[in-house]
């Protein structure tokens, strides 16, 4: 019996605008205390001090001023956006002040100077990317868009599941004669696997997500048994076809985005619940690297793999948060080894776009990507098989601005990123929480603990995934009249 799901469910409220200021005033003791680990250490300054102390105070901004006339979400962008930023660059450079040896990175630069520069840097970056979120304009755009129709035509989902599943179930196939069928081997080299074939890697993972949320659809508009054993066997297919070729984000952004899913048509997320997934899901994440890097190892043991193994690995982890890292070494870089790029480098993303089996002289290094070429020339190469061997950096989403344009670039790239998430939220809002606004908007929430890494790329990636969904959607439900929404 097709039961109705046009409402979405509604959400709570956060509370008295007392609660607020006194969750503010705890939130920003406590980030404020922080620095004070700091003294006596090596390198420590009192600008850390100040500049830290700024950017706790910048960070309780959105608790205090935003959204305090509407419901509160708990996965609104600016949520996530705030905390990460708190991890990038607050925790990460006390504790790196506090313990050099344990947190620098070996093919980073720290210069005093520009770790300096690039602390006060992070208050601008955060309070730019706070402008833009809140200017309002994202939103009004986002409320112009035709709402997507809810619940769907039968036939055409079934459609649209079957030809998504007979295309990738093709695409890994490729992949899988690709490796000869030597699953170890596709393992332990992914990056030669998808060499020349990313877009096709692209849109295995776009149709990965497809399935899922098609699958998980069926089950919200007949939830039945059959549907819900269809909706779990699809998900456990896909995780297990990425599996050999598959990074780990390749593979949680799944269970995420159906978490995503479920807080939006189903059942709102626990705070708490919310901050006990992420902490299952980061070890979870910490865990499969520890497999990956040691699986073929002859001495591998799941017991030193669950153990010490993963603590460390979980320690890498954390230093893999460098963001407050790279801007230091691209501030140190740039203008005094190489001038600014003046634009090149958002310009050049575009070449993202055309696959490299269409254009056989695809630069290797371009966009972003030359800035890991300039400040680590040597940290990552090209294998003669295909793909790289070495380690990518985590690119920096100020660090890009300020490669390409200098102080206002890193001011200007933030502020775009601001008013770029509110337009992405505005999707969802636009269409009242259902479920075609939360399959839009569930994997660009995915992006956001990766979101201060890098601008102009994962621009790129989110709105292919963003567009495609959309469309989508419209052909699945139709499409209704745009209409204002204050949920």
């Amino acid at each position: 019996m097709l039961i109705d799901t046009s409402l979405a469910l509604p959400l709570p409220y956060h509370g008295a605008r007392a609660g607020r200021i006194q969750a503010a005033f705890c939130i920003w003791a406590a980030l404020t205390a922080l620095p004070l680990l700091t003294l006596g250490t090596a390198g420590f300054a009192a600008g850390y001090s100040m500049y830290l102390t700024l950017l706790a105070a910048a960070l309780t901004l959105p608790l205090l001023l935003h959204g305090v006339d509407r419901p509160f979400d708990l996965l609104e962008p600016i949520w996530a956006v705030s905390a990460v930023y708190a991890l990038e660059f607050l925790i990460k450079p006390v504790l790196l002040l506090r313990d050099p040896l344990t947190y620098q990175l070996p093919y980073l630069r720290y210069v005093e100077p520009a770790m300096l520069q690039a602390t006060w840097m992070g208050v601008m970056g955060f309070c730019a990317f706070y402008l833009g979120y809140e200017s309002g304009v994202p939103g009004a755009l986002a409320m112009r868009l035709p709402k997507l129709g809810w619940p769907w035509r039968e036939e055409r989902a079934w459609t649209a599941l079957v030809a998504g599943a007979v295309a990738f179930a093709l695409i890994v196939i490729h992949f899988v004669a690709k490796g000869n069928f030597d699953i170890a081997y596709m393992y332990g080299n992914r990056l030669a696997i998808n060499a020349g074939d990313e877009d096709l890697s692209f849109a295995m993972h776009l149709l990965a997500w497809i399935l899922v949320a098609i699958a998980f659809a069926l089950y919200l508009m007949w939830p039945v048994s059959k549907n819900l054993l269809r909706l779990l066997l699809t998900t456990a297919a896909v995780m297990v076809c990425m599996f050999p070729f598959a990074a780990r984000m390749s593979l949680l952004f799944v269970v995420v985005g159906l978490m995503v899913l479920r807080h939006y048509t189903v059942k709102r997320m626990d705070p708490r619940w919310a901050v006990a997934a992420a902490a299952v899901l980061f070890v979870l994440a910490a865990a499969f690297g520890v497999f990956r890097s040691n699986y073929l190892r002859p001495t591998f043991s799941w017991s030193d793999a669950l153990g010490e193994d993963l603590t460390a690995t979980m320690e890498d982890e954390l230093k893999g948060y460098c963001d407050w890292d790279v801007t230091a070494t691209v501030v140190d870089y740039y203008p005094a080894h190489r001038q600014f790029y003046h634009g090149r480098l958002a310009l050049e993303s575009v070449y993202y776009l055309i696959p490299r089996r269409l254009w056989t002289g695809k630069p290797i290094w371009y966009g972003s990507g030359r800035i890991e070429n300039d400040i680590s020339p040597n940290l990552l190469t090209v294998r003669d098989e295909g793909g790289f061997n070495g380690s990518a950096i985590s690119q920096s989403a100020l660090g890009e601005g300020y490669a390409d344009l200098g102080v206002a670039g890193a001011a200007l790239y933030m502020f775009i990123y601001g008013c770029y998430w509110s337009w992405i939220y505005g999707l969802l809002r636009a269409n009242a929480f259902r479920l075609p606004g939360a399959m839009m908007f569930a994997p660009a929430f995915v992006y956001l603990p990766m979101v201060l890494r890098s601008f102009s790329s994962t621009i790129i990636d989110v709105s292919i995934w963003v567009l495609a969904m959309y469309q989508l959607c419209a052909w699945l439900g139709g499409v209704e009249p745009a209409q204002q929404t204050d949920r």
